[in-house]
C-alpha cells in the first residue's frame, strides 16, 4: 500500500510533495505537461518517485528517469523534445 508524505519539516513547513509540486508538478513545455507521484512504502522510510509526461492530446507517457530523484527543468525539456522528435520520425515513415 502507498501512503502520502505527511511530514511537514521539509522546506519551511511544506511537505516534500508540496515543495516539488510547486517547483515541477505543473511544468509544461510546448503543450506537454510533466508531473510526478511519490510512492512511500509501509515502513515510511523507503520511497520512489514516478515521473510522467502528458502530451497535448492527453496521452500519458511514463518518463524514464531515476525513481530516487526529481528531474530538473532542462531534463524535462530534453525528454519532451525527444518524444516529439521520435513521433515526428515515425510520422515521416
Amino acid at each position: 500500500m502507498v501512503y502520502p508524505i505527511t511530514h511537514n519539516s521539509f522546506r519551511g513547513g511544506k511537505t516534500m510533495k508540496e515543495h516539488y509540486s510547486m517547483k515541477l508538478g505543473k511544468y509544461s513545455h510546448l503543450g506537454w505537461k510533466y508531473y510526478s507521484e511519490k510512492e512511500v512504502e509501509l515502513d515510511g522510510t523507503n520511497s520512489k518517485i514516478w515521473h510522467y509526461v502528458v502530451d497535448p492530446t492527453g496521452i500519458e507517457h511514463t518518463m524514464d528517469f531515476s525513481p530516487y530523484q526529481y528531474p530538473n527543468q532542462d531534463q524535462i525539456v530534453l525528454y519532451i523534445e525527444g518524444l516529439i522528435d521520435a513521433a515526428s520520425k515515425l510520422a515521416d515513415m
